[in-house]
């Protein structure tokens, strides 16, 4: 209930409350929300119930239906008439059509609809509103056509769109015109108001943002518990007594806990995160009465002007005495009122809206205490009920938990305990290792039998060592020293064992700030640098010695000429060029070290970020102090002359406070690496020889090593990739590399692993690192290389001038008699700063620099003289003695418009610039030519339009990623989104800088790092535990070493196709020794390079992770040779794909397949990032002319061993054929039988008195079942178990009995237990499964059906009895075959077996036994023997160690591959399943497969001539590497079907990496293959499916699977011949 008495806002509640009668009162209830309408027509409508006591609504009670866009109407209303009041906002309509009516969504629109109409009833003057009135009292009709009547731009009055066209034309005029923007109001009141609104709107908005994700991340904790209960209670009851027990209450627990926490996520929706939402809308509506009040104080504003010009017109008439006197002060007149109208109704906007700032600050005061409130006790109480539910847990746990049986052999270190009263970091019991017997072997400790029985270090009685808990340390060991690196290795393995908190990249004035605060914050850093350590003596004073150290790279000359690492860096583009350094200090090596604080009007530029300004002072403080800068205690000779002639000209002059990074008081520095005063020489800018200069190498990276930061030199970082754990899990996969966040890379196959990358690698190096990382998935700003400034800098050089400016450097011979202010000086001693913007600076001109590129080579001359004379009569002055003209560098800094553009070269792996535009230029230029006239000379201009040292900006800082690529925190931009960032990547160097300086920027970028690295440091303050008492232990400065001897480096290319369009592979291989103490062949490496397939992506796929191994062996085919590929790839995109390629090598026709075997690689690319998982194969090839330039172009000096040591393995493989391993090495440990489900046996006596038996499973789960399931008949293969494996924990008879289906298996007269020597195929379909389906139906019942699941020649065998009407389909639920149907295709070389007259000739000499004993060790006869042996030397795709293996797949061929076979089933098939092959049965299979389909005993086709008889559903199975049956089979089988039965579901798959048998007896059968079959009989179990029409259009099209004759096909023709002839004759 609202009081109109009451100030201010009432309550939020929907629920009416009883008023007092005393006074007046209006509640409104928004109540049950309806859905009315269908379609996009839908609404919903809301019952507004309205009790009052107003005398304008008739009646105490009201009760009306509104819709949605009528509380819109009503708000629109309001504020279009009560100009100054904040009206209460409406909830926002929801654009996602599936949220429009859900539950959660209507509801809180009801709430806040509720909320809405509740706060204008309660506000003083809106709840006399006549709208407020009809909205809650009139009928649905006529709010309709009052909302229909009064809306919209063409139903305002004409007046408003009178004002409406005005203020259009006034805006037009304006903007043709040229006018400026009237006066906005600037009062203080008004721009506080202003400030305040819009950082509440910033505050409000960010914390909702942040209510939402707990809303969410309490759904998923409590889904994640519902799941978690569901899956224990699971293995609850799989447990018995009280484990399962305590597994269920665990799950119960878990179940409650979800509940909680859905709940309080409710709550927090509906109390929380809505409050915050609805205060976000409210402030939005405070905004846009701001607007009305600015749009009124323009139109003020506009009309005083008016007032002023009308007034002006008026006494001009009267001078003149005009007739239109008279209607111009009428029209005076007329304003004069409009302006006083205007101004009261912008009086009255400010006194209203002074008034609702202050009761809406009020009701926010009341209303967010509240939400607070409720979300403070809700997370308490939640935080209480799982603290008590777990609580109660914890006894039946420990209850179960049996500590006693863990072992007292296992490893365990006590805490260490000094010798001292003081415990070392006992409470924490930090060195506790789980894994101590991994962490020994690491370390090289050894084990004692007992720990000491105190908790200490201890000495032992033989006083040979000392006890550390169970570890023995040598006697002499140091135990403090030895506590302390302990200690430390328990950090290295607590963190994962590789990587670093931090990585650095760059030592300039970014980077060593960065590694210097985070490595006294107490992360463990590593510094990266390009450069090499320059140390005092190193530096060039000589032309000689700096040419050695400089590179130049000109692109439009396509020159790159020095070292990669020199220590100057030129580069020359256009008309533009750019130097940097490059070494252990960055730019601070060779520059002047001038220390200048950050002009205003820097600071004042809008792109300039805000939150620097906050502590900037004290940062440039803080590097001041940190690099020691110190005043020029004198004026030299230099500065003197400048001072002279450039007083008069610049409106400022900041000589004296001139300050530098050098150390001219060696009392005043901090003695970081024992500075030396300066001498004055004047050769700063090719680095100070003397070691007088404060360069970061000597400040903060000092202090960098000293609190344990590790630094490489001379390695560059080409590119970051995040660690997103695309690690391949297969076996022979990736192997984890690391738990780091990122992975930074200095080259395409070495890395170093990071949480935090802090990129300081300068403007060039920190843009060519992100725009490569771009290439390889990084998603980073679109303003990447923009933002680039040069600083306004330009170079000239004043030659032979009169005046003793005394600016040449000197060397070592040249100080001795020279005073200290008679020296030149530092290089920058004295700058003049002119009001224009720019800044000159004179410079000393170093020993070592070579004055000729400053005369003409580099620079053009001002006057008109040849350059090249000048030259020339300079070295004769100085060849004959004369007194030569004195010559200055003159440097100029000021601002350009930061409009420049660094662009990334993919094809040269380059930066590429364009500088920005820099309007001073001629001023500039206009500046030198003046101070040129005055000190005399020759003045040479530099040929550049841009001649650059300090380079800024390119990845610029801004407040989103629509205006930079960081923020101002140094965090890089995701660029999917304009706010979000790259969790622990940075930049922090001179690339961040949005603007110009307009002075040397040293200071700036210093200061802007100090920035990031404090809030680097604040936010993510992960500090391991470390000992700081011995910093010596890191102290050192790594140096990067090149190659090692032991590599050898190959390049290869490949081509073809995956998933039907053109890949090409640029690969990079690398390979190495083993290192001591690590098991790894020259022939294992490392693959880099990149991969381009524009059907998958348009741009390369860079390979970030790749590893090679030439000679993979498998010790279950242990003829066999593999070289497998397994790439990690990463695209532009942002997608990651793995390519997993192999090469199959086996010894089969005496290598006729060897070349293409060895050049053929097999691959598969799949995409890891997609939503769905997409797997393309494909084959790539090396042709002879890159095999041989592969060879050819090795590099490394064992290239020759890496060779000899491939060739060897290959000539094993394909010519000596000896086996790696064998499988009789499998222990017998290993060979254990697990237990069979309990079955009985069935005795079958067939038609012609043969007795066949059946395998017959119950299922415990169907008994259980409410479904009846129909039972399984199982049909094996040619004398082979595929079935029911002991071996398997996972076998088809298992796997069904699990699903609720009873299995029966039938063994035939094929089987060796019931093995016959007179029997064809035909007599299995006619007589054995009649004879078994008769069973079937005495144990089910007439009614009952069966799903039969076949396998070779069991599918051939059924298949004659359905056709054959043995067997009727009415009888039949599925038929399911694998590598058989009614067709029958083998494999080249197995038909050619079969064609010729083999099997005659092997019944011939086996005699009257067809019966052939397969055991090595059994007694056999002669003709049995000679058999085998025969068999023996058959030629086969894969050879095998077993000899009982060796002879089946002689006689038949290879029925499985190798690899997909396990040790213990593969043993078990050979050694005692198949111990017997009947072989009476070959006559009529070979009549069979020389038909390619089912004939009968005497090869007449009786049955394909009944396609009528096969009315079932079918399924048809082939592997897809074809080893002895082809998927041709079951491609004509299902187009058989699907044209004959076409009223049946009919399918064919093809399983990849499948054979024949291994189909079935694979170890991953249960997962690839079995699925397959078990969908296949759910559908046919479903009482429906026989109705459902299955037609479909047959493909006509050829088997994509369809294989082709091989090379060596042709020769086995005669080979066989050749064999069997000669034992036949034997």
């Amino acid at each position: 209930m609202i009081n109109t008495q009451e100030s201010g806002s009432g309550p939020l509640v929907q629920s009416p409350r009883s008023p007092p009668s005393q006074s007046q009162y209006i509640t409104v209830s928004v109540l049950d929300p309806a859905k009315m309408g269908n379609g996009v027509q839908a609404y919903i409508s809301y019952k507004v119930i309205t009790r009052t006591n107003f005398p304008e609504y008739d009646g105490p009670e009201k009760i009306v239906i509104r819709r949605y866009s009528d509380f819109v109407w009503l708000r629109d209303r309001l504020f279009e008439k009560y100009k100054g009041v904040f009206i209460p906002p409406v909830p926002e309509k929801s654009t996602v059509e599936k949220f429009r009516f859900s539950a959660e969504f209507i509801e809180m629109r009801r709430k806040a609809l509720d909320v809405f109409v509740n706060r204008v009833a309660s506000h003083q003057e809106l709840q006399h509103s006549e709208d407020l009135r009809i909205f809650l009292t009139v009928d649905e009709q006529t709010m309709e056509r009052a909302r229909s009547q009064e809306t919209g731009i063409f139903k305002k009055k004409p007046a408003d769109l009178m004002q409406i066209f005005k203020d259009v034309q006034s805006k037009v005029s304006d903007v043709v015109l040229g006018k400026e923007k009237p006066v906005e109001e600037s009062s203080p009141e008004y721009e506080k108001l202003k400030n305040y609104v819009f950082q509440l709107e910033d505050h409000l908005a960010e914390a909702q943002k942040h209510a939402y994700r707990l809303v969410k991340r309490h759904r998923e904790l409590g889904q994640s518990l519902s799941d978690f209960s569901k899956a224990v209670k699971l293995l609850g009851e799989c447990e018995g007594n009280a484990l399962g027990k305590a597994f269920s209450e665990l799950g119960a627990k878990s179940e409650i806990l979800s509940v909680h926490l859905q709940k309080e996520a409710q709550n927090l929706l509906m109390n929380f995160e809505e409050p915050l939402k609805d205060y976000v809308r409210s402030v939005q509506s405070i905004k846009a009465t701001i607007a009305e009040r600015a749009n009124a104080f323009r139109q003020h504003c506009e009309l005083a002007e008016a007032i002023k010009f009308k007034e002006i017109d008026m006494n001009k008439l009267r001078l003149t005495r005009s007739d239109k006197l008279y209607d111009v002060e009428h029209e005076y007149e007329e304003l004069k009122a409009e302006g006083a109208e205007a101004w009261r109704r912008f009086e009255k906007i400010v006194k209203l809206m002074n008034e609702e700032i202050i009761r809406f600050q009020e009701q926010k005061t009341v209303d967010l205490g509240v939400a607070f409130h409720e979300f403070a006790l809700g997370q308490a109480q939640l935080a209480n009920s799982i603290a008590s539910a777990w609580r109660s847990l914890l006894p039946k746990l420990e209850a179960c938990s049996s500590y006693s049986c863990i072992p007292s052999q296992i490893f365990t270190v006590a805490p260490f305990v000094k010798p001292k009263p003081s415990t070392f970091i006992a409470s924490t019991s930090i060195v506790q290792f789980l894994n101590l017997a991994e962490f020994s072997r690491k370390h090289n400790l050894a084990a004692v039998s007992k720990a000491s029985p105190a908790d200490a270090i201890s000495p032992l009685d033989d006083d040979e060592g000392v006890s550390l808990g169970t570890m023995k340390l040598p006697p002499d060991t140091d135990v403090a020293r030895f506590e302390t690196l302990l200690f430390q290795l328990h950090a290295y393995d607590f963190c994962g064992g590789d990587g670093y908190d931090a990585v650095v990249v760059g030592s300039g004035y970014g980077g060593s700030v960065a590694a210097c605060r985070l490595s006294m914050a107490g992360f463990n850093v590593c510094l990266f640098e390009k450069g090499r350590k320059w140390e005092a003596k190193d530096f060039p004073l000589d032309s000689f010695k700096i040419f050695s150290a400089v590179r130049l790279e000109n692109k439009s000359m396509g020159i790159n000429i020095g070292r990669k690492d020199a220590l100057f860096q030129v580069h020359v583009q256009d008309d533009s060029l750019a130097a940097t350094a490059c070494g252990l200090g960055g730019g601070s090596l060779v520059n002047a070290g001038v220390i200048l604080p950050t002009p205003v009007r820097a600071r004042r530029d809008p792109r300039w970020p805000e939150p620097w300004e906050k502590d900037w002072d004290r940062y440039e403080a803080l590097v001041s102090d940190m690099l020691n800068v110190q005043s020029v205690p004198t004026v030299f000779q230099n500065s003197n002359i400048m001072q002279q002639v450039a007083d008069n000209e610049y409106d400022k002059s900041i000589h004296e406070q001139l300050k530098l990074s050098i150390n001219f008081s060696v009392e005043d520095s901090r003695k970081f690496q024992q500075p030396v005063n300066c001498l004055a020489c004047g050769n700063c800018l090719a680095g100070c020889p003397y070691n007088a200069k404060n360069s970061t190498d000597k400040t903060y990276l000092v202090s960098a090593i000293k609190a344990g930061c590790t630094i490489k030199t001379e390695s560059e970082v080409q590119y970051v990739v995040r660690n997103d754990d695309y690690i391949y899990s297969e076996k022979g996969g990736f192997k984890a590399r690391s738990k780091r966040r990122w992975l930074v890379f200095l080259n395409e196959f070495d890395y170093v692993a990071s949480d935090i990358v802090i990129l300081s690698a300068g403007v060039f190096g920190t843009a060519k690192i992100l725009f490569q990382s771009r290439l390889r998935g990084l998603s980073t700003s679109e303003k990447l290389g923009s933002g680039l400034s040069c600083n306004g800098s330009n170079v000239a050089y004043l030659a032979g001038s009169s005046a003793p400016l005394n600016a040449y450097g000197l060397n070592e011979t040249q100080f001795s008699g020279l005073p200290f202010q008679e020296r030149p000086g530092p290089s920058i001693s004295s700058s003049y700063t002119s009001s224009l913007g720019f800044t000159i600076q004179s410079a000393v001109i170093p020993a070592a620099y070579p004055r000729s590129l400053f005369k003409g080579i580099t620079t053009y001359k001002w006057q008109s003289s040849n350059c090249f004379l000048h030259v020339v009569i300079d070295v004769l002055k100085r060849a004959v003695g004369l007194k030569r003209g004195q010559d200055m560098v003159l440097n100029v800094m000021g601002y350009d418009d930061s409009s420049g553009q660094l662009t990334f070269d993919k094809d040269a792996n380059r930066i590429e610039f364009c500088p920005p535009r820099d309007t001073l230029l001629p001023r500039k230029i206009e500046a030198f030519q003046k101070l040129a006239k005055k000190l005399g000379g020759t003045l040479f201009m530099s040929r550049y339009r841009s001649t650059s040292v300090h380079l800024l900006g390119g990845c610029i800082a801004a407040s989103d990623a629509s205006s930079g690529v960081c923020n101002p925190h140094g965090q890089v931009f995701d660029g999917s989104s304009l706010k979000e960032v790259h969790a622990g990547l940075y930049v922090c160097d001179a690339s961040i800088i949005p603007c110009s300086v307009g002075i040397n920027p040293c200071l700036t970028i210093a200061a802007a790092a100090e920035h990031v690295s404090r809030k680097l440091v604040q936010n993510g303050a992960k500090k391991y535990i470390r000992d700081f008492g011995e910093r010596e232990l890191n102290s050192k400065i790594k140096m990067e070493t090149s190659r090692d001897d032991s590599e050898v480096v190959a390049k290869e290319t490949m081509r073809g196709q995956v998933g039907g369009m053109p890949c090409t592979a640029y690969l990079k291989l690398r390979f190495k020794r083993a290192r001591a103490g690590k098991c790894r062949s020259l022939l294992q490496g490392e693959v880099g390079g990149h991969i381009i397939c524009k059907s998958v992506e348009m741009e390369k796929m860079h390979i970030i992770h790749g590893e090679v191994e030439l000679c993979k062996t498998n010790s279950r085919a242990p003829y066999t040779q593999y070289m497998h590929y397994h790439l990690l790839l990463a695209a532009s995109s942002g997608s990651r794909y793995v390519l997993e390629g192999r090469k199959v090598m086996s010894p089969y026709l005496l290598a006729l397949y060897a070349w293409r075997e060895s050049t053929t690689l097999n691959v598969k690319l799949s995409d890891q990032t997609g939503d769905k998982m997409t797997n393309l194969k494909g084959k790539l090839h090396i042709s002879a002319l890159e095999l041989l330039k592969c060879m050819c172009t090795l590099e490394g000096r064992s290239r020759i061993k890496f060779l000899c040591l491939l060739t060897r393995s290959l000539i094993r493989t394909y010519i000596l054929q000896v086996p790696r391993t064998s499988h009789e090495s499998v222990n017998a440990s290993d060979s254990t039988q697990r237990h069979c489900p309990s079955s009985k046996i069935h005795e079958i006596k067939t038609e012609d008195d043969f007795i066949i038996s059946c395998q017959h499973w119950r299922s415990h789960q169907s008994r259980r079942s409410t479904k009846h399931y129909y039972p399984l008949l199982l049909l094996n293969g040619y004398s082979t178990e595929s079935f029911s494996l002991p071996t398997e924990p996972n076998d088809l008879v298992r796997t069904f009995l699990q699903e609720g289906h009873d299995v029966l298996l039938l063994r035939t007269r094929l089987h060796p237990l019931n093995a016959s020597n007179d029997f064809s195929i035909e007599d299995i379909g006619k007589i054995d499964i009649p004879a078994a389906m008769l069973k079937i139906v005495e144990l089910y019942g007439e009614s009952i059906k069966v799903h039969v699941v076949a396998h070779c020649v069991g599918g051939l065998a059924i298949h004659i009895s359905i056709m054959g009407g043995h067997v009727s389909a009415k009888h039949i639920a599925s038929l399911s075959c694998t590598n058989s149907s009614m067709f029958f295709k083998l494999t080249t070389s197995a038909s050619i077996k079969m064609w010729l007259p083999l099997i005659p000739i092997s019944m011939r000499i086996m005699g009257k036994n067809k019966t052939l004993h397969l055991i090595q060790t059994s007694t056999t006869s002669i003709r049995h023997r000679l058999l085998k042996s025969i068999a023996h030397l058959i030629p086969r795709q894969e050879r095998c160690t077993c000899d009982e293996c060796e002879v089946f797949s002689g006689i038949f061929g290879n029925t499985f591959w190798h690899e997909n076979v396990s040790h213990v089933t593969h043993q078990w098939m050979n050694k005692e399943n198949q111990t017997k092959l009947p072989m009476a049965g070959f006559s009529h299979l070979r009549k069979i497969c020389n038909a390619g389909f089912i004939v009968d005993s005497s090869g007449n086709n009786t049955y394909l001539i009944h396609p009528e008889r096969m009315a079932l559903p079918t399924l048809y199975i082939s592997g897809e590497r074809v080893i002895l049956v082809t998927p041709e089979t079951s491609f004509l089988a299902n187009k058989y079907m699907k044209l004959h039965q076409s009223g049946y579901r009919h399918e064919r798959v093809v399983v990849d990496g499948f054979g024949h048998s291994d189909l079935l007896i694979g170890e991953e059968s249960h997962e690839k293959v079995f699925p397959h079959i078990q969908r296949h009989i759910e559908l046919a179990e479903d009482e429906q499916d026989s109705l459902r029409n299955y037609e479909e259009a047959v493909a006509w099209s050829d088997d994509p699977y369809k294989d082709g004759a091989g090379f060596g096909s042709c020769i086995i023709i005669l080979m066989l011949v050749l064999l069997f002839i000669a034992g036949f004759y034997w």
